[in-house]
């Protein structure tokens, strides 16, 4: 294999061994992203002292719900000896535990204090996409969450990833990047459909329903079988399809009650016609 056709693993900021670059994009991917909502026009009116602070507790939420999901999804290897408890605590997240670890802690918020649930899930939702990106960013340094081998001219060889990886050498798909560029595109449409007042959810639906997409297509360039399966499809397809499954419950029932609500003005109209 060419040399050209090799990556070069820039595994830890300046070779310093205490700052990988995995941490140091994640952490940079959150603050750059609390900035940007915090100086958001629009709040859908939750103001920005509150949404610093129902952040911080989703982000530390997140992070349990995230290293809980890999030390569960782990469990079988620690038991058969191939991990130790130390190792799944030293490496590893899984970003759908951290989804729904963070919405525990936007709903805890909201319940401490009173605030609308869904406004301020609007308000936190739009800037998840830009941090979740800096992450990946991070994955392809560390060369974990790779992708499938592949022929292709996008192909990218690790050469000695922080992360396992049987493919040393071996042109890779840059599955990272892809999500990646697809996250960034989620949250500049997200920040376009904010601009403007939206109903109290939308934003977050959105966000929700459509990270489910990019989830589920790009699981598909995988190439990390560690990260479990349901049957054919990985463990986060199969949260995915769930989550599209109740997305597309939930446009339905508010279609129908819109569809009901419009009949019933449209016959009081009539009625007092």
């Amino acid at each position: 294999m060419k040399a050209a056709q090799i990556f070069y693993m820039y595994p830890y900021l300046f070779g310093i061994k205490i700052l990988p670059m995995y941490g140091v994009l994640i952490v940079l991917g959150i603050l750059i992203a609390l900035c940007a909502g915090y100086f958001r026009k629009r709040h859908n009116d939750v103001s920005g002292e509150d949404f610093l602070l129902c952040a911080a507790i989703a982000v530390a939420f997140g992070f349990v719900g995230a290293k809980l999901f890999s030390l569960v999804g782990n469990l079988p290897k620690v038991v058969r000896g191939q991990y130790s408890f130390t190792d799944v605590l030293k490496n590893g997240f899984v970003f759908y535990g951290g989804f729904f670890g963070g919405a525990a802690g936007i709903i805890f918020y909201c319940k401490r204090y009173k605030l609308s649930l869904l406004q301020v899930a609007d308000s936190i939702c739009v800037v998840v996409p830009l941090a979740h990106a800096f992450g990946r960013v991070g994955c392809f340094c560390a060369g974990c969450c790779y992708g499938c081998p592949t022929d292709s001219v996008i192909g990218i060889a690790y050469d000695d990833p922080l992360a396992y990886n049987p493919y040393i050498g071996q042109k890779l798909v840059p599955v990272q990047l892809i999500e990646t560029a697809a996250l960034l595109v989620l949250f500049a449409f997200l920040m376009i459909l904010g601009a403007k007042k939206r109903r109290n959810g939308f934003l977050a639906y959105i966000y929700v329903a459509a990270y489910a997409v990019i989830r589920f297509v790009t699981e598909f360039w995988r190439g990390d079988k560690s990260r479990g399966f349901v049957g054919i499809l990985s463990t986060s397809q199969f949260i995915a399809v769930i989550i599209l499954i109740a997305s597309a419950a939930i446009a339905a029932m508010v279609l129908i009650r819109q569809h009901r609500i419009k009949q019933m003005l449209s016959k009081l109209t009539k009625d007092n016609g």
